[in-house]
């Protein structure tokens, strides 16, 4: 009898802690869960989204199931009443406990798969969840016992007090439930997705471009390629799924940075998604690279890249309170610091929240015609000045030519400063930045009244004292810095430039100059199409399919100067070699464009993808219409030798 009466005892203290060690996990998990969320905002509605309409299915199921037992329990005898109001809480209150748990769970590991990363606050809901389960479980269990072995009323502090039977079980839950915090490290290692091959020493960019193909790097259909871009220490490829830089000696992936998710664009793409400039940030020293990941209908994943090493800086999960947002409105911007996210302010180095923007002011249009340009324009790779964030562009319809810039300094983004008198790239372009400096008017305050007479046809022709000014120095961030252009038009926008160029006027015997912010030196494009070297002379390089385009096997790629003339020619064979699988109808589908790079200059292009037979044989798809049957082409040229560095610590 008494070990009939000690298995009941024991049972309903095993119940008690089990109950009590549920309820404290569900409590610091919801905590933590919390906790997460205020970091990263619009996180929990991601578990919203799934278990919204879970449990408007749920609750009408369940008030069914409640009508129909409750008829049982009306007509069923006394002693059956009990089996069957069992039966009714576990279909109404334990099974859905479990269900959310279970539902949570795979939220968390779907959305933490898609993005290669803990998804911020998912797993301490499905821990609260499950902690709540149990707790419930066993409060209903203990219920049950209670009814089957009433025991005497006892005083509130020894129900209170714990009996080592139910602390173990208390304890063993809480153990249990703290292990659990390894399992997001265990299932998504942290920065493992960042993986460095091999490493180059920095070298400077080719100063000039040769007919010299050093290697072939080929992109297949299993592997989109964004578009190309020069970062410090090599080229890197924006894939559809991340990011890797080129060894510029082989051609080999030196690092690479990538997950099971997407990227997704930024900025306005204009229909060119060759230059990469709308799927990634990058900081006017090229040191920092950042990419977007789709992560909900309002929340990004944004991701900071150290170029020089492909080692991930940051993972910031952003919240966009417009439910309607896409990549194409996001307001971003990026200087060698910081990034700022719409009002939130950003370290590059480890992703901290830095400070909030205060809400910046500018001019209100009157009509829909009142202004070209009122409020944040994306300047090429999103980048502001080295130390200077732009805040708003202005630049109203009836002064075509004219912009005005608001700009604060990186770390002060209270101290905004309006600066007009900016010109802008063409009719109704916005105002041109490179490497941290742009154009303004000389004499700002005489060409702004010359500009109310002017008429739009003439505003793009008719030339005006400018001078190449550095962003820093208009936002107090730096000593002034101010270099003189000369009468010219307006600025060329080009997204993969590291130089200035300044469209000249009308005249027969005008040409445009070019700005080198790395030098300050200012030549005119003539001048350096005659030396045919330099950073300003491979940025005015233009490229183009040459031969016919019926006849696959004449098709090569000439590289155009400005006026025109050939400056180099690459064949077919020169640009496949010996190695190369081609196919004989195998076609180039555009003109491609070039990347000039740490020790190497990229030439990109696409071209229709071959297949394989059963027979061994190489076949090739048109590539017209035909979704997902080219690949990319990148062609290393005139590679200048960089030497193997170790890794570092």
């Amino acid at each position: 009898m008494r070990e009939a009466a000690a298995e009941p005892r024991s049972t309903f203290e095993v119940l008690c802690g089990l109950r009590a060690g549920g309820a404290i996990t569900a409590v610091v998990a919801a905590a933590r869960a919390m906790i997460q969320a205020s970091r990263n905002p619009g996180m929990l509605e991601a578990a919203a989204d799934v278990l919204i309409p879970g449990l408007a299915l749920l609750t009408p199921v369940a008030l069914l199931v409640w009508a129909y037992y409750a008829h049982l329990v009306g007509v069923r005898p006394r002693h059956h009443r009990t089996r069957i109001v069992t039966l009714l809480v576990l279909l109404l209150v334990i099974v859905p406990a479990f269900a959310v748990t279970v539902l949570l769970g795979r939220l968390w590991l779907q959305q933490s798969g898609e993005i290669g990363m803990d998804y911020p606050g998912l797993f301490p809901l499905t821990i609260t969840a499950a902690g709540l389960a149990l707790t419930v479980t066993a409060d209903v269990l203990l219920r049950l016992t209670r009814q089957r072995h009433p025991a005497a009323p006892r005083p509130l502090r020894r129900r209170l007090r714990p009996t080592p039977t139910a602390l173990a079980a208390a304890v063993l839950t809480l153990v249990i439930a703290a292990s659990t915090v390894i399992v997001p490290y265990l299932s998504f290692p942290d920065r493992a997705r960042s993986v460095w091959l091999t490493a180059v020493r920095p070298v400077t960019v080719p100063d000039t471009i040769d007919d010299d193909v050093a290697w072939q790097r080929v992109f297949d259909e299993t592997e989109p390629v964004r578009g190309v871009v020069a970062g410090a220490f090599t080229p890197m490829v924006i894939t559809d799924h991340g990011v890797l830089g080129l060894d510029p000696n082989s051609g080999y992936t030196d690092w690479i940075q990538t997950r099971a998710a997407s990227t997704i664009a930024i900025a306005d793409c204009d229909g060119d998604q060759r230059e990469a400039s709308c799927y990634a940030a990058l900081s006017p020293n090229r040191a920092h690279l950042v990419v977007a990941y789709g992560a909900g209908p309002t929340r990004t994943l944004l991701v900071g890249i150290d170029t020089a090493t492909g080692r991930i800086a940051f993972e910031h999960m952003h919240h966009h309170s417009n439910p309607d947002w896409s990549g194409t409105e996001n307001r971003l911007q990026i200087t060698d610091h910081v990034l700022m996210v719409d009002d939130d302010v950003l370290s590059l180095t480890d992703g901290s929240l830095l400070t909030t923007m205060p809400e910046t002011r500018l001019p209100v249009c009157e009509d829909d015609w009142g202004c070209a340009i009122s409020g944040w324009e994306p300047a090429s790779f999103f980048q502001g000045g080295h130390s200077t964030l732009i805040l708003g562009t202005y630049c109203p319809s009836d002064r075509e030519g004219w912009c005005e810039l608001t700009l604060a300094p990186d770390d002060d983004p209270t101290a905004i400063t309006t600066v007009d008198g900016i010109v802008p790239a063409g009719h109704h372009g916005g105002p041109v930045v490179v490497d941290g400096w742009t154009v303004r008017y000389r004499a700002p305050d005489t060409v702004y009244q010359k500009l109310a007479d002017q008429s739009q046809d003439t505003a793009e022709t008719t030339t005006h004292p400018l001078d190449a000014v550095n962003l820093d120095a208009l936002s107090g961030a730096a000593p002034t810095s101010v270099v003189p252009l000369g009468d010219l038009a307006a600025p060329v926008q080009n997204h993969a430039a590291r130089t200035l160029r300044v469209q000249a006027g009308s005249s027969a015997d005008s040409t445009d100059a070019v700005f080198d912010p790395a030098t300050g030196q200012v030549g005119t494009v003539q001048a350096l199409t005659e030396r045919a070297s330099g950073r300003g002379y491979l940025d005015t390089l233009t490229t183009g399919r040459s031969g016919s385009t019926s006849s696959p096997d004449d098709v090569g790629f000439d590289i155009v100067a400005p006026g025109g003339a050939t400056a180099v020619h690459l064949d077919r064979d020169a640009i496949e070699g010996h190695t190369a699988v081609s196919a004989a109808d195998q076609r180039y589908l555009d003109d491609g464009y070039l990347v000039p790079a740490p020790g190497i200059i990229a030439l990109v292009c696409s071209r229709s993808a071959t297949a394989e037979d059963p027979d061994g044989s190489t076949r090739a798809s048109s590539g017209a219409g035909n979704s997902g049957s080219t690949e990319t082409v990148v062609v290393g040229l005139s590679n200048r030798q960089a030497a193997p560095m170790g890794r570092p610590a």
